[in-house]
């Protein structure tokens, strides 16, 4: 069984996800000990991943590692020939994307003084990341073409952050149809509940 470190309110849930999608057999738990715990992930931080003998740290590189192992046949960029768009789409949300998202998240749910700033500032870097997404959701419906990949989930995964701080995804209805087909999945649903 695929154990994965974290909780389903925070980036492990993305593992979950994938995991859902996929079919498998995972649990979900918290890190009690984090000494110990600094063995799995030496950043001491959630989420990680132990499969048999193999431990990953980092939620993209765990959803990565879950597609090439456990997709194929299952999500169409799961195979070699797509899997070099899923890495595209993976490394372009988490560095074009998830840190402007990530700001506005921290100013407006955890600090106590939100700094308006940083959110202008992060709300203002947002609009070319998803023209970007709207773009190349014009052509099909998913990233992967017609059917939902691991592409759609890694990114979905980070886009679902503007509905924990009320971004309006209005301005990129492309986008916004989208991640609402995506956040709807059963898979999804279960991941997070």
């Amino acid at each position: 069984m695929i154990t994965i470190y974290g909780s389903r309110m925070n980036r492990a849930s993305r593992c979950a996800w994938m995991c859902e999608e996929l079919g498998l057999e995972y649990k979900i738990e918290a890190p009690s000990d984090m000494a110990a715990y600094a063995a799995i992930n030496p950043n001491a931080k959630v989420p990680a991943m132990v499969d048999g003998e193999t431990i990953l740290f980092e939620s993209m590189a765990i959803n990565l590692y879950l597609v090439r192992k456990y997709g194929e046949g299952k999500l169409p960029d799961a195979g070699f020939d797509g899997f070099g768009r899923l890495a595209q789409w993976t490394l372009w949300c988490v560095t074009e994307l998830e840190g402007p998202l990530v700001d506005i998240l921290i100013q407006r749910r955890f600090s106590k003084e939100p700094n308006e700033a940083v959110i202008a500032a992060a709300e203002k870097a947002l609009p070319r990341p998803l023209a970007v997404l709207e773009q190349a959701l014009t052509a099909t419906p998913y990233l992967a073409g017609d059917e939902f990949g691991a592409a759609d989930l890694n990114v979905a995964a980070v886009v679902l952050v503007t509905s924990l701080v009320n971004f309006d995804l209005s301005p990129w209805p492309h986008v916004k149809a989208w991640y609402e087909r995506c956040a709807s999945r059963p898979a999804m649903k279960r991941a997070r509940s």
